[in-house]
């Protein structure tokens, strides 16, 4: 037929074998313990197409090759069984079926390598059949006993026990799919500890589909409880927790990156336990896995695939976290721990996209904190964008504020003993800087001092004590509001509890003392005063004078009502004192006269009557309010008489807290 034939059956067996190539662009050498065929081998070249037909069984032992010094691969034993033909050409066809057996393969890394890189311990093929053409289909592939080490600063040791392909399939030879690909009890462990850094029983990938162009989809992608970072004080319980995540409609490609429907999670759980030292046991436990020394990275053109790749996008149209999922917070950098617990009620993330930085994010989480307190977040924010922009808007309600009492009682000296706290955030990161607006409602609260050194230098901030401050705040209630704004570049934002108390009290406490004036002095309030020193941090609070008919140091019916409401005042707030400041005029001297007197010369006579006069008046105030109403002497100041001349002015003793 023009055409040449060679055929021959029967057994070859060809031991110890060694083939060497050294061609400068690849030097190859390869050899065996053992190579046998046993069967039929029919060679036909018909025309210029050759075919290639088996019938019979290829076994190996002992199998190396080598690749210039870089790499060694070694077989320990192969067996690959054929019934059918091989036609090559412009379009290869293959008809016929077949398996594969494959038992210890492991790959070397030259020169200095002692330890396989990769291990596979064993590989099957079973009821391979091509019915013609460039169709194939493998209904099953099994693997074994998978080893892989990932050298660097954190060097790694892969294992997988059992691998799974089921119905691969390609029509072409240039796509292939599978129904299922099952990787059951991946690990990844340090080599430098024998920690482990992540840990699945089971993933398994359904609806593959790869083509030779590095396109990859995956129709849904399941795993079940992943373990990430080992904590080995606490018996390995690990940092993070997974019991279960589905990934939907995956497509991964070289030029579009990494594309999802949806990612859920059911059942996160996460441990985060801040240190003495302020370093995140997380932080500590990589660190420990990571070689002290690495080596530099041989690689050539890492870089340049590492600057490539940024460029490949992540995008998912929602992640949703629910189930029994939560947070787990603990700070031992005070002296008394910090410990918090949030459960997840929900979480979505939606339009997710590292193509578009500018494109927010959309984020929602619905949870409890410490059992009890309702917290809600709803707002945007761009995760990919350098920097880092977000805004949102933080509720919670009925948290307890004994739960803050480790950051008070260290920052301040002063425990939160009892009391619900009520917060609405507005919080804004744009261009490096933070703008966050906080209202916060302080309910039923109760202070313990813990460090009276702490509690004085806070005192000595504040434009009044601290319980002072507080009594004041209160509404009728028991309540107190508060707004708390941060403003500034996040990297010199440096605020602790202290510098936030004085600035909300600060701006506080001067509307809320009024409006307590209004309440405590009643029709006497409209003349109360309430506003800051200046050049001051102190709160002056000035009251209705006391006014007294000219030459008389009496006190009428309609001044004892007004000073019981003084009373009241100091007996509620035991810590405030009371300035009695006497104020004299000329019309003392001559009681009966509208005329606009002169002062007295300095010295004289009548200057030393009418001090005298405004001494009186003011010892006359505090006789009256200690005998009557039990206020102590010493709470009762009285300063110099004031000689005060004009047609406004009257004798009186002005008063100020």
């Amino acid at each position: 037929s023009g055409g040449q034939r060679v055929r021959t059956e029967g057994t070859l067996t060809v031991r110890n074998a060694a083939f060497a190539d050294q061609a400068q662009e690849l030097p190859l050498t390869a050899g065996s313990d053992e190579i046998s065929w046993q069967g039929t081998i029919d060679f036909l070249d018909a025309k210029g197409v050759p075919r290639l037909g088996l019938e019979g069984t290829l076994t190996g032992r002992g199998i190396t090759t080598q690749i210039q010094d870089r790499l060694r691969l070694e077989q320990e034993s192969i067996r690959l069984t054929a019934h059918g033909a091989l036609t090559l050409g412009d379009l290869p066809a293959l008809k016929g079926t077949g398996s594969l057996q494959a038992k210890a393969f492991r790959l070397f890394s030259l020169p200095d390598g002692q330890k396989p890189l990769l291990t596979l311990g064993s590989l099957r093929i079973d009821d391979l059949s091509a019915p013609g053409g460039r169709e194939i289909t493998v209904p099953l592939l099994t693997a074994g006993e998978l080893e892989l080490v990932l050298d660097g600063d954190l060097p790694l040791g892969i294992t997988v026990p059992e691998i799974r392909l089921e119905e691969i399939r390609t029509s072409d030879l240039a796509t292939v799919s599978a129904r299922l690909l099952q990787v059951q009890a991946p690990r990844a462990r340090s080599l430098v500890n024998d920690r482990e850094l992540i840990g699945l029983d089971s993933m398994e990938f359904r609806g593959l589909k790869a083509d030779t162009n590095g396109t990859l989809a995956v129709h849904r992608l399941n795993f079940d409880d992943l373990r990430f970072l080992e904590q080995k004080k606490k018996q390995g319980a690990p940092v993070c927790r997974i019991a279960g995540a589905t990934l939907a409609d995956i497509r991964w490609s070289p030029d579009q990156g990494m594309t999802g429907n949806s990612l859920g999670f059911d059942g996160l759980y996460c441990t985060l336990v801040r240190r003495k030292d302020g370093s995140l046991d997380a932080g500590e436990i990589l660190a420990a896995m990571r070689r002290q020394n690495p080596a530099p990275d041989k690689t050539a053109g890492s870089a340049v695939a590492d600057k490539d790749s940024t460029h490949r996008a992540i995008r998912l149209e929602s992640v949703i976290v629910r189930g029994q999922s939560g947070l787990h917070f603990e700070d031992h950098t005070l002296a008394v721990p910090f410990i918090s617990d949030l459960a997840i009620k929900t979480l979505q993330v939606t339009a997710i996209d590292s193509g578009q930085p500018d494109k927010p994010a959309h984020v929602r989480l619905n949870g409890i904190l410490e059992k009890r307190a309702p917290l809600a977040i709803t707002g945007t924010v761009r995760p990919f964008a350098h920097p880092l922009a977000l805004a949102l808007k933080i509720k919670l309600k009925n948290y307890p504020l004994a739960r803050l009492s480790a950051y008070t009682v260290q920052s301040v000296g002063t425990a939160l003993a009892a009391g619900r706290l009520k917060l609405k955030t507005r919080l804004t990161v744009a261009d490096g800087h933070l703008d966050m607006q906080n209202r916060l409602v302080l309910k039923k609260l109760q202070t313990k001092t813990i460090s009276p050194e702490l509690a004085r230098k806070l005192d000595n901030r504040l434009p009044v004590p601290l319980d002072t401050a507080l009594s004041m705040l209160r509404d009728s209630k028991g309540n107190i509001s508060l707004s708390v704004p941060l403003k500034g570049p996040l990297s010199d934002l440096n605020v602790g509890i202290g510098d936030i108390l004085i600035t909300a009290l600060g701006k506080a406490i001067v509307p809320a003392a009024s409006s307590y004036l209004v309440y405590a002095l009643g029709p006497y309030a409209a003349l109360a005063y309430v506003g800051m020193k200046v050049g001051e941090k102190m709160l002056q609070v000035t009251l209705p004078p006391v006014p007294f008919a000219p030459g008389s140091a009496e006190i009428s019916d309609d001044q004892k009502k007004y000073l019981e409401r003084i009373a009241t005042l100091l007996r509620d707030r035991p810590e405030t004192d009371l300035q009695l400041m006497p104020v004299s005029t000329p019309r003392d001297l001559d009681p009966g006269t509208k005329r606009d007197l002169p002062l007295p010369s300095q010295g004289s006579k009548q200057e030393k009557i009418l001090v005298r006069l405004g001494q009186q008046r003011a010892e006359a105030l505090r006789d009256f309010l200690a005998t009557t109403w039990s206020i102590d002497r010493n709470r009762l100041m009285i300063s110099m008489t004031r000689i005060a001349q004009g047609d406004r002015q009257a004798p009186r003793v002005e008063l100020q807290l």
